[in-house]
Parts: C-alpha cells; sequence; structure tokens
C-alpha cells in the first residue's frame, strides 16, 4: 500500500513539478495551494506525510505545521524553504517539523527526504503498535498457566498473545484487532507471518465452545 502524502504550496508550477515526480516515484499525493485548504485536507483524509512551503497565502506554513502537529504529532511533516533561509529552517524544528527542504530541489532530494520520513513514520508505528501488544500482555499473561523455566522468546510470546486473543474472541479478526489495539491488518499479517491458519482459528473455535 503506497504512503498517501498531502503537498501544500502555493507555487503552482513548482507544486507540479513535485507532485509528477512523487507520483512517478509511487507516492499517492494530494495537492493543496494554501494553508487552509491543506488543513481542511488533512481532516478529511488519512495521510502517513505532509509536505508544506513556509510561505504561503493566509495561513503561513509554520501554522500549519503547529496546528497538524498538535492535531497529530505521530505524522511527520517536511517543510519547504526559501535556499538559505536558515532561521526559518530553525523555527521549523523547533516546532516539530522532522526536516526541512530548501527551494530549489531536485528530485533526488526530495524523495531521500520524503523516504527517510516515512520510514520514521513507519518505525513509529510499529513501536505504538508494540506497545498496545505489550499492554494487553500483561492482562494475558495473568491467565496463562506457568511458563517453563527457559522461558519464552519475544516471537514465541507474541504467537502466544495472539493466540490468546483470538480465543478471547471467538475468532473474531476485527474484534481481535480491537482488542489488541493494533490495525487488522496488521493482524492478518502476523497470523500469515507465524503461520496461525485457518485450522488453528478453527480450533480455537471448538475449544472455546467446549
Amino acid at each position: 500500500m503506497c504512503a498517501h502524502i498531502l503537498f501544500i504550496d502555493d507555487d503552482r508550477a513548482g507544486r507540479e513539478v513535485a507532485l509528477f515526480n512523487l507520483r512517478k516515484a509511487g507516492y499517492e499525493v494530494t495537492p493543496a495551494s494554501d494553508g487552509q485548504e491543506g488543513l481542511s485536507l488533512f481532516s478529511a483524509w488519512k495521510f502517513e506525510l505532509v509536505v508544506t512551503d513556509v510561505k504561503l497565502p493566509g495561513i503561513s506554513g509554520i501554522e500549519v505545521l503547529k496546528r497538524i502537529h498538535k492535531q497529530a504529532p505521530e505524522i511527520p511533516v517536511l517543510v519547504i524553504t526559501a535556499f538559505g533561509n536558515v532561521e526559518t529552517a530553525v523555527e521549523a524544528m523547533k516546532e516539530g517539523a522532522y526536516d526541512f527542504i530548501g527551494k530549489p530541489f531536485h528530485r533526488e532530494q526530495i524523495l531521500l527526504v520524503v523516504g527517510k520520513a516515512l520510514e520514521r513514520q513507519r518505525l513509529a508505528e510499529e513501536v505504538r503498535e508494540l506497545k498496545n501488544a505489550c499492554e494487553r500482555m500483561v492482562i494475558l499473561l495473568d491467565e496463562w498457566p506457568p511458563m517453563p523455566p527457559e522461558g519464552l522468546s519475544l516471537v514465541d510470546l507474541e504467537k502466544k498473545v495472539i493466540d490468546r486473543a483470538l480465543k478471547r474472541n471467538k475468532g473474531n479478526m476485527t474484534q481481535t484487532a480491537a482488542y489488541l489495539r493494533i490495525p487488522r491488518h496488521v493482524l492478518v499479517y502476523r497470523l500469515e507471518k507465524y503461520g496461525i491458519r485457518r485450522e488453528t482459528l478453527q480450533r480455537n473455535l471448538r475449544e472455546t465452545a467446549e
């Protein structure tokens, strides 16, 4: 699944070039020509990354950064500044920007920075998912029989947590994902990764019924 990027810039020519390069690289990009339009789109759609110019008509790029950071601090924001404008770049970083790009920028430059920002966002999401799973582990561990003296590896522990959660929710994938506080597609990925197939789910259902 490709990342969805919100790109805010009032410079139409520069915006179109950036959109072309990002879309050619496989990203889904939604453009906005000013800060107000960008904030409205951000509230209405799900984005993994925001790129905004600093100088915008009406609401400035710094104000856009502040509002997005307040609304969704987990979403990285890249700020576009005039080449050599160090003060603005420093201000943006202080307000929570992931990084900045100086104008004019090359295709390789923006793709590199965007790629790094999205990788950071992906890793941060994995950390949040792991934290949520760990919180559920504490509950589920209290219900398990004593563990073997040698303990369990992290992989075995996660497999047991998923298996136990499936039993509690009678094999319902949506309810199990909600119980573990992870997206459903992440649960499906984990099931495939650990080889917990349909037979296992059916066995869980039979054991629960008994």
